[in-house]
């Protein structure tokens, strides 16, 4: 879409010239109008004009003037002048300030439309040759970025590699003291809008202090500068900020003069942004030289580790977290390297993350979808973050094995009771003996058991009793008193009453039929 400026002080001129245009069909679709220069250069500022037609003669500034005016602005913006002079001298002066023609008034319609195809033609190879060289930058930039990334991920790249690769892709601010620099959120999420029009403007802020730079996204996709030392990192934290950029670190590399230490200032850069979880919320910068000082020989706590997997399931969350804080000591952490707390996450990750994985997927695979990040503690603003979510990872996995254990120790009590009771039948026996030998609570232990034999103890005692009596009563040398006494009853009359109500008939009756 073309944008079209028509500067007259004449209304009616500017209507009769905007419908000559609409009417022709060509590719200025948007047409303004202003009644003099002033007005102009308004809203040749604001509207981002392609091509202008101006009277010579205005009240407050004249056709010349704004044209000059223009010129200032930077931009090649076509100009049509239109004047009812026909005079050499303004012709002459406006053609020296880049006018493209000089029509006289009236205007001739054909005439007119002839200078606008013109100017679209001119348009038309301008914009394919930016287009072109854009591509031809684009293509330039994408090779310069493919080598350095073959530089920064090549582990056994040789200096004199390195150099013969930057005396290929040219890069000019290398040739002075420079830097690299990476910059990220505080959290790494993926694919975040920031992302989008983050290096254009850092590019043009950069290229506003005619500071020497290289800005893109490296192949694992974290935004990297290499920036001669001369950026005043405060000020581009204020601009950062001011361009609602927030919320990001920069990790800076040591200063070098060689092209051959890119790839170590490289791995600086990247190594001290990793501080961004344990140094202190409100850090921005982080340099090389803060953290190259750290601890790299303390002991890890791996026996807490292990002694916090045994635990799970068999103490409470209160000793387990005794063990937590021991593992996570954060004084200790931030006086360390960041190996340090690597270690101690990917030992976490092995025993206790995946280990009960393997030993009880179905709870830990949805547990996973709730601590998404759990592995990866660079997912996290803040190591505290991070601690937070172990904790109730590891809470919630003892608290599920705190609760199979008891459902087994409910199920192991249940199957002890049954056989107490079928090997003591003959005994007296009461719901209370029978609950305190499996060491279960009375009430609970009611519940339990009519849940598991779907009858009352008293029922299920006799059952059992009667089950057995009538195997007894097949021996006819068992008096039926005998019987009785057998299976727990010492009154033979209580022992027929509890016999015919189980099975409809007498002892007696029973056994003759045994003998039909």
């Amino acid at each position: 879409m073309r944008k079209l400026l028509i500067v007259d002080d004449e209304k009616v001129i500017r209507a009769g010239i905007k419908i000559i245009i609409e009417r022709a069909n060509t590719s200025f679709t948007k047409i303004y109008e202003a009644k003099n220069g002033e007005e102009g250069l308004d809203l040749v500022k604001e509207k981002d004009i392609d091509l202008v037609i101006t009277d010579i003669k205005m009240p407050k500034m004249d056709g010349i003037t704004f044209i000059k005016e223009l010129n200032k602005n930077g931009k090649n913006i076509r100009v049509i002048i239109l004047s009812g002079y026909d005079e050499f001298a303004y012709a002459q002066e406006a053609l020296k300030y880049g006018a493209t023609a000089y029509l006289l008034k009236p205007v001739d319609k054909y005439e007119l439309l002839d200078f606008i195809k013109q100017v679209e033609g001119d348009l038309d190879k301008e914009a394919h040759l930016v287009a072109k060289e854009d591509h031809i930058n684009k293509y330039i930039e994408q090779f310069s970025n493919n080598e350095l990334n073959y530089i920064f991920l090549n582990d056994y790249i040789t200096n004199e590699e390195i150099d013969k690769i930057i005396d290929t892709i040219q890069l000019d601010v290398l040739h002075d003291p420079y830097y690299v620099a990476f910059i990220s959120l505080k959290t790494n999420k993926a694919n975040d809008p920031w992302e989008e029009n983050f290096k254009k403007q850092v590019n043009q802020y950069l290229s506003s202090l005619n500071i020497k730079m290289v800005c893109f996204w490296d192949a694992k996709g974290q935004f990297i500068m290499i920036v001669s030392q001369r950026l005043e990192l405060k000020e581009f934290v204020a601009f950062l900020n001011t361009n609602n950029f927030h919320n990001l670190v920069i990790g800076i590399s040591q200063i070098s003069s060689r092209g051959a230490d890119i790839k170590e200032l490289y791995h600086q850069a990247c190594e001290a942004n990793k501080y961004k979880i344990i140094v202190p919320k409100e850090s921005l910068i982080i340099t090389y030289e803060e953290i190259n000082s750290r601890s790299s020989n303390n002991d890890l706590p791996i026996n807490s580790i292990i002694k916090t997997q045994q635990m799970m399931g068999a103490k409470t969350n209160f000793e387990i977290d005794i063990q937590l804080k021991n593992i996570f000591n954060l004084e200790l952490i931030n006086r360390s390297k960041i190996h340090y707390l690597e270690e101690i996450v990917q030992n976490i990750n092995r025993y206790i993350v995946q280990h009960y994985h393997n030993i009880i997927p179905q709870f830990t695979e949805p547990l996973s979808q709730r601590f998404r990040h759990i592995t990866d503690v660079y997912r996290y603003q803040h190591i505290s973050n991070y601690i937070k979510d172990i904790r109730a990872y590891v809470f919630a996995i003892n608290d599920y094995l705190w609760q199979m254990n008891n459902e087994l120790i409910t199920s192991n009590g249940i199957d002890m009771a049954i056989k107490y009771i079928k090997d003591h039948y003959d005994k007296d026996l009461n719901m209370a003996m029978v609950a305190n030998h499996v060491s279960l609570n009375y009430s609970y232990f009611s519940q339990l058991f009519k849940e598991r034999t779907n009858m009352n103890f008293v029922d299920y005692l006799k059952e059992v009793r009667v089950k057995k009596s009538m195997e007894l009563l097949r021996d006819p040398n068992y008096k039926i008193y005998e019987v009785a006494e057998k299976v727990g009853y010492q009154n033979s009359k209580h022992f027929t009453k509890i016999f015919r109500s189980v099975t409809g008939i007498s002892p007696s009756e029973y056994r003759n039929k045994l003998a039909l």
